[in-house]
């Protein structure tokens, strides 16, 4: 009987150091914040990055090698910090899950480039390296590096061709500076204050060769009810307003300008959601320079985007395999229909 005890205690020992063994395992897999907010936390397949207020930013999943972003559209955020609408706007990659694969090709038809793309340990972009034949018969062109791009701990990127970013400890974006890719010499740079976690003002240095016309703009942040973020006070006549449905998701970013009694309100962006809350469609009005956009997506059963159009026109398709991962995608180019493949 009392070996039997001592047996027992004996197992119980073993299982509570592995179990604090295991612990302390998975706490390696884990970055805070300096407020103990986590920042970035490696569970099974996949990892998970978070803001300092907890709320998920992105997933990247080992088993499909599928990067999920969550919270405000790419491009979005770029209006956000820049500031301003610009002139063109694009819609971000980054909006839409991407997918890690490291190479792609074409089995058929005329290959034009090949593309090879770089990442972390955390499974974050880090360079790529293009090659395109010179259609004169002369020496290929090659296009990026390896080590464009740079992230901190908290998987926030630091650093681009042409832009460098600084963080707090809390992982919010304090300036950011605009520099020449080749001469590195900063022509615009950016400070951003904050109140209680929310972003209160920053202030746009724009650095000009001559001094003389050296600009200096004050923006204010105002938010709604629910605390997200609706307006950007520009000046006294001319702010960026953004909505959101029910789901506190955006649907409009709109400029407002007002002139003495009259007012003036344009809707540059427009988002529609599906019942999966995912968006199945964009409308850009530039109002002036570039056409109208009708941006469309289209998904499978498992949500997959399998299909973007444009003004009615399909201007890119995705295949996926059994376990979600992308294995090919299609354009309509100027070359005509292409199906380029991708390799992890």
């Amino acid at each position: 009987m009392m070996n039997f005890i001592a047996n027992k205690k004996s197992l119980v020992i073993v299982f509570l150091l592995f179990s604090i063994l295991n612990s302390n395992a998975q706490q390696d897999d884990i970055v805070y914040f300096a407020n103990n907010a986590i920042a970035v936390k490696k569970q099974n397949d996949s990892i998970y990055f978070y803001n300092n207020l907890g709320a998920i930013r992105k997933i990247i999943s080992l088993k499909n090698n599928k990067s999920t972003p969550f919270g405000l559209p790419k491009e979005v955020q770029e209006i956000i910090y820049n500031g301003e609408i610009p002139e063109r706007i694009g819609i971000s990659g980054e909006t839409f899950p991407t997918y890690l694969y490291t190479q792609r090709y074409s089995d058929a038809g005329i290959v034009l480039c090949s593309l090879r793309i770089y990442y972390n340990e955390l499974g974050l972009k880090t360079g790529y390296e293009e090659i395109c034949p010179d259609d004169t018969g002369g020496s290929d062109y090659h296009f990026g590096g390896k080590n464009l791009y740079k992230y901190n701990k908290y998987g926030f990127q630091t650093e681009t061709e042409n832009i460098v970013y600084i963080y707090n400890d809390n992982g919010q974006l304090v300036e950011k500076n605009n520099r020449n890719s080749a001469s590195k010499k900063v022509y615009r740079s950016t400070k951003y204050e904050y109140k209680k976690g929310k972003l209160l003002a920053c202030v746009i240095h724009k650095i000009n060769s001559n001094p003389v016309y050296n600009k200096t703009v004050n923006l204010k942040y105002m938010y709604n009810t629910k605390g997200l973020l609706s307006e950007i006070i520009k000046n006294n006549r001319q702010k960026i307003v953004i909505e959101y449905n029910n789901h506190n998701k955006v649907t409009k970013v709109n400029e407002v300008k007002t002139w003495k009694d009259k007012k003036k309100e344009h809707t540059y962006l427009t988002y529609y959601y599906n019942a999966n809350k995912k968006i199945e469609r964009i409308q850009i009005d530039h109002q002036y320079s570039y056409p109208d956009q009708d941006l469309r997506f289209m998904y499978d059963d498992d949500e997959n985007l399998v299909q973007k159009t444009l003004n009615g026109k399909i201007i890119e398709s995705f295949g996926y395999d059994k376990k979600g991962t992308l294995i090919y995608t299609g354009s309509n180019e100027r070359w005509g229909k292409d199906k380029v493949y991708v390799k992890y």
